[in-house]
């Protein structure tokens, strides 16, 4: 062996014998929040299903407004059964890039929404109600003309599951909330579900292209989609295996720990919470909850 050959073989000794340090996440977490199930036998009364209308807009979109128009009238035909999310994507960038100088309402969970759950419609307004696939209908996206019948549709649909919550303590001074969700299951469902939890701002003053060509710079823009405290398409639900189902009477706890930014006004923030499917055959939300600071 030549002697630059056993150098090299020495050196390659040497690094493969020294300690690899383990990682160490310095994030800091809240290893204190419950995150449970189990059983109950006195089942609450099933509820019908709230309408959930995802509300895909940009601010240099002219239409837009007439779209968010006609979530308010659906939301006064049907008092406490609307939910709505404002999500501002980054796709379509003519139509969606914020303008110099005012505040970003684009995010990323808007944008993985609209790409991976809507499938990159080719232009807005549009959006979903309820992430359901309608008879007639090839994508889940849909005109804001039709929103109305869909809705009509989705209000009269008994859920599986009922949804209930806690503001178990909200810091003003650190910004920060804890909040309790239950999920009850009032009978069997036996396809995997997903807990999606997001944050929403609404009565946003920003700038927005009117559809009589103007732009309008004190537009009120409503409950637009801050951030997601689970992954976009949800956080799964374990099923009861070996059946993989979830049984009549299966309950979910869980906590969840809200930071807000600075720039949110806190008073007019929300939780949008959602139980949804999230596979090749199905995106739909089977029941969403929406739960104020206020």
């Amino acid at each position: 062996m030549s002697r630059n050959l056993m150098y090299f073989a020495l050196i390659i000794f040497i690094i493969s014998c020294k300690e690899i340090p383990p990682y160490i996440n310095f994030e800091e977490t809240n290893s204190n929040l419950k995150d449970t199930t189990y059983l109950i036998t006195n089942l609450p009364a099933p509820q019908k299903t709230m309408i959930v209308i995802e509300d895909l807009t940009g601010v240099n979109c002219s239409n837009c407004p007439k779209a968010a128009d006609k979530i308010k009238t659906i939301k006064a035909q049907n008092p406490d059964m609307v939910i709505s999310i404002g999500e501002y994507p980054w796709s379509l960038s003519n139509l969606t890039a914020p303008w110099p100088g005012y505040d970003t309402m684009n995010t990323k969970e808007a944008d993985d929404i609209f790409v991976n759950i809507f499938n990159n419609p080719p232009g807005i307004p549009t959006g979903g109600v309820n992430r359901k696939l309608f008879n007639g209908e090839k994508d889940l996206y849909v005109s804001y003309f039709n929103w109305t019948g869909y809705s009509d549709i989705v209000k009269n649909i008994e859920s599986n599951c009922v949804i209930n919550y806690e503001i178990l303590s909200f810091d003003t001074v650190l910004k920060k909330s804890l909040v309790k969700l239950k999920v009850t299951f009032t009978k069997q469902y036996d396809k995997q579900l997903n807990l999606s939890i997001f944050l929403t701002e609404d009565s946003i003053y920003s700038k927005q292209h009117m559809p009589d060509g103007t732009k309008k710079t004190d537009y009120l823009h409503s409950h637009v989609l801050r951030k997601s405290l689970t992954p976009y398409s949800g956080s799964p639900l374990k099923m009861n295996q070996p059946a993989n189902n979830y049984e009549a009477g299966r309950v979910f706890e869980k906590d969840f720990e809200i930071k807000f930014l600075p720039k949110w006004k806190i008073k007019n923030c929300e939780l949008v919470v959602l139980v949804n499917r999230f596979d090749n055959e199905s995106k739909e939300i089977i029941q969403a909850a929406d739960i104020s600071f206020q």
